[in-house]
């Protein structure tokens, strides 16, 4: 399941609840990743758990998703206020995730992803692949020293890397763990332990996890798939060009 923007829902309908519900909503399919305008069926509210839902079918490849939207009109006894939130199910995976960003993406970049996420989402493969291009030359492009140029893809990704900070993370929970440093202090006093310092000493494992074991892994399996994707392409051509020679 995944949660959605609200802004989502392009048109609303006044059903016999007196409630507004979703008729058409612009998402993207999670079976053939085209984003296209989903018409809405079989609504209906849940009163007692204060849930609009409602069923739609991709325009392209007629994939069923169910959708809900939770605190629809903020009826919750324990929360005052409560803005509504929508979800989906089954969930497509966003091929580059901008909902978050943070402050320090430069601008130019997060432009490129978004460009590459429509047209990828439109279906035009080829643009994909240009704009995919573009976007990863001006993310390794901001980390240039200065007054060096660039020639080709690979020669700009070599001359970047010295522009990285990569160990800063590390560095950053070393000096923490010094004297008197932030981490060295919550976890010396153990015994007053509060459950945000829990939480937080949770989310530090789950992110060394992340960037220590799973992402070089995952790079590791994007590797393995562009050399197969190579081998099933190179045999591809080769079919279609002993095609033509046969037929010439």
């Amino acid at each position: 399941m995944k949660q959605l923007d609200m802004s989502c829902v392009s048109r609303w309908v006044a059903g016999n609840n007196q409630l507004q519900h979703p008729a058409s909503v612009g998402i993207t399919c999670p079976e053939c990743s085209m984003k296209g305008a989903f018409t809405t069926k079989r609504r209906s509210y849940d009163e007692h758990r204060d849930t609009l839902s409602c069923s739609a079918v991709c325009p392209s490849c007629s994939t069923q998703v169910h959708l809900w939207i939770v605190d629809a009109v903020g009826t919750s006894k324990h929360i005052e206020k409560e803005d509504p939130k929508m979800f989906m199910m089954p969930g497509a995976k966003d091929a580059v995730d901008l909902s978050d960003l943070p402050d320090n993406v430069p601008p130019k970049v997060a432009q490129y992803c978004a460009s590459t996420m429509d047209v990828y989402s439109s279906g035009n493969l080829t643009a994909t692949t240009v704009l995919a291009q573009s976007a990863l030359e001006s993310i390794f492009d901001d980390f240039l020293p200065v007054g060096n140029s660039r020639t080709t893809l690979p020669k700009l990704i070599q001359d970047s890397i010295g522009g990285m900070d990569l160990d800063a993370p590390l560095n950053e929970i070393a000096n923490s763990f010094r004297p008197e440093g932030t981490l060295d202090s919550l976890f010396s006093s153990s015994q007053h332990t509060s459950k945000e310092s829990a939480d937080a000493m949770m989310a530090l494992l789950d992110k060394l996890i992340n960037y220590l074991y799973v992402m070089p892994g995952e790079f590791a399996k994007l590797q393995e798939e562009f050399t197969e994707l190579n081998r099933t392409t190179n045999l591809a051509r080769k079919g279609l060009d002993d095609g033509r020679r046969d037929a010439a």
